[in-house]
């Protein structure tokens, strides 16, 4: 993906969650390549009292934005919409909505998620973790083994599978 200057992402839970679990939310420092926005919804779901704890703190340093989807906005109408098809999550939705009518790029992993923020706007750009931890290792935030361990630790904790060896390969 590449852009000139740091683009604003909007964050789903699932995308957020991957990073708390492994207490790298470090990486989502200011400034390029991004900007990071959550939603009110999206905050709500992060369970976990560390995590939420976590989160607290990166949004009080303004290293994470929030934002909430007005009811009575173009987002507001999107967010109901999906919401009435009771497919997506509250959080999902509300990053959906909020990152197509902002016209955002979307960090969201689960592929039912993508398909429905494509439906919304066919050039919505979305992205998943992996594509952040290469964003990350561009910018200078992390190398390549740091990556592999944190991808491993996602395998072998949390529940979160690449399908690839290393991120060396997909920078190759």
């Amino acid at each position: 993906m590449a852009t000139e200057g740091p683009i604003a992402i909007v964050l789903d839970s699932s995308v957020l969650i991957n990073f708390l679990a492994v207490g790298r939310m470090d990486l989502f420092a200011p400034g390029p390549p991004s900007a990071y926005i959550v939603t009110g919804h999206v905050v709500g779901e992060v369970q976990d009292p560390e995590q939420q704890r976590t989160l607290r703190e990166a949004l009080t340093a303004g290293t994470i934005t929030e934002q909430n989807v007005a009811i009575d906005s173009p987002a507001g109408e999107l967010f109901a919409r999906l919401t009435s098809e009771r497919r997506l999550g509250v959080g999902e939705c509300a990053a959906i909505a909020y990152a197509c009518t902002n016209h955002l790029a979307l960090a969201i992993d689960d592929n039912a998620a993508r398909k429905a923020a494509l439906r919304a706007r066919p050039d919505l750009t979305i992205i998943g973790s992996d594509d952040l931890m290469l964003m990350f290792i561009q910018a200078g935030r992390l190398d390549v083994d740091q990556a592999d361990r944190i991808k491993q630790q996602w395998e072998q904790h949390h529940r979160f599978r690449l399908p690839f060896g290393s991120f060396r390969d997909k920078l190759a």
